[in-house]
């Protein structure tokens, strides 16, 4: 579950009512949606002028964004032989706890035989290192103040925790960084080109938020 779509499900659902909502929210649910974020499965069909499938070929499909890497996996026995193990760093000024979409495409590639750590804040634990499902997290603290003194503590941690966040991807050599937004597209792509690595962009939809507000910062980096 997203909880940036559920706050967005109750802020129409106030503006324009429950049923309207709900009914354009079922509407979106059973409307066709292309292929896309970490599948795999076996091809049981194959249309006209389609020469690169097969019938029952074994596909796995990794998408990060605009980058899609398929591999033949119809004679593989071993996942290692799938493909070279990469070093993925995949940062991303989020909530770790609450990044599934992150997660989960962390999970797809961890068990394939990469080595990912995602890279976040959180507002729970000052815990630098742990993990989520078995994926290695790096965690920069943000307070969760929001009126008077905390409120500026938490501007305090939040300058704090995006050096951190940019200074630690700069400083890690991987094979491919898989910047999850603006906030860290500079080191990402600074960090790859130090580094000889790949860089991947997949900025997410979380600017839409703010679409309603006259002007807020976000604004710029989805402009750019």
């Amino acid at each position: 579950m997203r909880p940036d779509q559920v706050q967005k499900f109750l802020q129409n659902a106030k503006q324009k009512g429950f049923v309207k909502t709900y009914k354009k929210a079922i509407d979106r649910l059973d409307s066709p949606t292309p292929l896309g974020y970490s599948c795999s499965g076996r091809v049981v069909e194959v249309g006209r002028n389609i020469d690169e499938f097969q019938n029952k070929e074994k596909r796995i499909i990794l998408t990060a964004g605009k980058y899609v890497s398929m591999q033949n996996t119809s004679k593989l026995t071993d996942k290692s032989d799938l493909v070279r193990a990469m070093k993925v760093i995949m940062p991303d000024i989020m909530k770790v706890e609450y990044n599934v979409r992150v997660l989960q495409e962390a999970e797809t590639l961890r068990n394939v035989g990469h080595d990912v750590v995602v890279v976040g804040f959180s507002n729970k634990s000052k815990k630098r290192n742990f993990t989520i499902t078995g994926i290695p997290i790096v965690s920069f603290y943000l307070h969760d103040g929001r009126k008077g003194v905390s409120k500026l503590i938490r501007y305090a941690t939040a300058f704090k925790m995006i050096l951190g966040i940019n200074f630690y991807v700069i400083f890690q050599k991987a094979d491919v960084y898989h910047a999850h937004n603006f906030h860290v597209l500079p080191a990402c792509w600074f960090s790859a080109l130090m580094h000889g690595g790949k860089l991947i962009y997949d900025t997410h939809e979380s600017w839409t938020i703010r679409k309603n507000r006259k002007y807020h910062p976000e604004h710029i980096f989805a402009f750019i």
